[in-house]
């Protein structure tokens, strides 16, 4: 519009420009638009609008007798929901009908991955934190489990899965960071151990293809030197410390983005950091003063979508983890997981409901500003 308000202009997709001159004259349309066949002045660069419709509304689908961490595939179709104690329930219609797995005891589940579609099922992994525990491993979506027998016995807390399964990184709460490559649908996958010292490690997360893995310390069960957040560009073979370091703080739960680029970190209090060169660097969110204590994060494919559990209520980010705003859910959340594109979400709150999100998120709208003169 020109700065009078007499002269308009508007577009329709595949349908040509338009101009209106007037409230009297009507619209015109131009078929091949061309700067000479109408003067429309001086066209300046592209513009986004951001339309703020991600992660705001939870809805409960189901209710369990335990519930602590959720999982989701990428495209948003096969879901995992564990208890601690408790066991694993499965869903792979989007959450719309849970059912009960088969072949997992009833421990002190953590932390779950599921790997993307292969063939007709999804491959998953769930770390078992009881004294004597293994990883578990299901070729069926969730429908059934048996322990990986090339997995240590030990309390381990987070696992992660690359998108063909072929690679997964888990990390013991006093111990070490372990790596298995191979075909766990052939039963030819095989655990060993990282370089990494022994530590109270808590999570660790992954790109797609397994290249970049970032992995966090709590401050308990190892000298200083081993806390903080660590990193690797060659698949686990080698590691280097962040550079960025808190004492006192309790990394909690860490996510990446598909490519790796782009990674979140939360602790159990009230701090979250962002990184958007693998894990190398790392920089305070902007975190709402209402946030209390914080339980899990997770990141989109792209790395721009992020939601954080908290006691709280549900938290989001569009703009990869850097500022945050408050849902309008408040319960005590536990858990959460985000499909690849960000559009479905499940949370875990501390009432045993699982809970959906299925908002569209923040489209990047391009355009461009035109001047009538």
């Amino acid at each position: 519009m020109s700065s009078s308000g007499q002269y308009m202009i508007g577009c329709i997709y595949g349908g040509g420009i338009y101009i209106s001159e007037s409230t009297n004259v009507g619209n015109q349309v131009v078929t091949n638009y061309k700067t000479n066949d109408i003067d429309l002045g001086t066209i300046f660069a592209p513009y986004s609008s951001i339309i703020p419709n991600f992660g705001q509304n939870w809805d409960t689908t189901t209710n369990l007798p335990s519930l602590n961490k959720v999982a989701i595939s990428r495209d948003g179709v096969c879901m995992l929901a564990n208890g601690n104690p408790g066991v694993i329930t499965y869903s792979v219609n989007g959450g719309t009908t849970w059912s009960s797995s088969t072949g997992e005891p009833n421990a002190d589940w953590m932390v779950m991955a599921i790997s993307d579609k292969i063939g007709s099922n999804y491959v998953c992994l769930a770390a078992d934190h009881t004294s004597s525990g293994n990883i578990y491993l299901s070729i069926d979506s969730g429908s059934s489990w048996t322990n990986m027998p090339t997995s240590p016995s030990k309390y381990w807390w987070g696992v992660a899965i690359s998108a063909d399964a072929t690679t997964a990184f888990a990390v013991v709460s006093d111990g070490y960071v372990y790596k298995c490559t191979g075909n766990p649908i052939n039963s030819g996958s095989n655990w060993s151990q990282t370089t990494l010292a022994s530590a109270h490690w808590r999570e660790v997360a992954m790109s797609a293809d397994g290249q970049y893995v970032v992995a966090c310390v709590a401050n308990t069960g190892a000298s200083g030197s081993i806390y903080g957040i660590w990193y690797s560009t060659n698949s686990g073979s080698t590691w280097q410390k962040s550079n960025y370091y808190r004492g006192s703080t309790y990394w909690y739960a860490i996510t990446m983005s598909i490519t790796g680029q782009y990674a979140a970190v939360c602790d159990n209090s009230i701090y979250i950091y962002y990184s958007s060169d693998y894990g190398a660097s790392w920089t305070a969110a902007t975190v709402p003063g209402s946030i209390t204590r914080l339980y899990d994060i997770y990141m989109s494919s792209s790395g721009q979508y992020v939601i954080a559990a908290t006691t709280t209520g549900m938290y989001y980010s569009i703009d990869n983890g850097a500022t945050w705003t408050q849902s309008a859910n408040t319960d005590t959340y536990i858990g959460c997981a985000l499909s690849g594109d960000g559009t479905i979400g499940i949370a875990a709150n501390s009432n045993n409901d699982i809970q959906i999100s299925t908002n569209i998120p923040p489209q990047t709208v391009t355009g461009y500003v035109v001047s009538i003169e």
